[in-house]
């Protein structure tokens, strides 16, 4: 059987070689990937099923040495955060002002209808800037 995809040539052989020999077990010349499983539910089955598989060229380009900065680490929050965060924060007194100064002259029912989705919506969306500013650990 023989199965092939864009970057790999799988071929799958029921009657295999002997399992012991060089061509199944050990190191090959080429980018091989062999796979050996039981045929049977028997864990002692003389009839193993080997794959091959081997790759026809390069599947990545392998990464500079140091290629990861430390901001990519998870150690740090988000540095750009923080004028957001800002920004948030005096989104959210401005509201809790307008709320405030609405409470008082507007009816309760009215400016509850009002002002509760947007402090919530504030309070949320500064809670999600400000967890940008922890680790990633946190």
């Amino acid at each position: 059987m023989v199965t092939t995809t864009k970057a790999s040539r799988f071929t799958a052989s029921p009657p295999p070689p002997a399992v012991n020999s060089g061509d199944v077990l050990g190191k090959s010349a080429d980018n091989r990937l062999t796979l050996i499983s039981s045929a049977s539910w028997w864990p002692w089955s003389a009839d193993p099923l080997v794959v091959t598989a081997t790759m026809r060229d390069l599947s990545f380009s392998p990464t500079p040495q140091q290629g990861r900065s430390l901001a990519t680490d998870g150690r740090m929050g988000d540095p750009g955060a923080y004028g957001w965060l800002v920004i948030d924060f005096v989104l959210l007194v401005a509201a809790a002002a307008i709320a405030v100064f609405l409470y008082r002259r507007w009816l309760p029912r009215a400016t509850y209808l009002l002002t509760c989705p947007v402090l919530v919506a504030l309070i949320v969306l500064s809670t999600d800037t400000f967890l940008r500013t922890l680790p990633a650990w946190i």
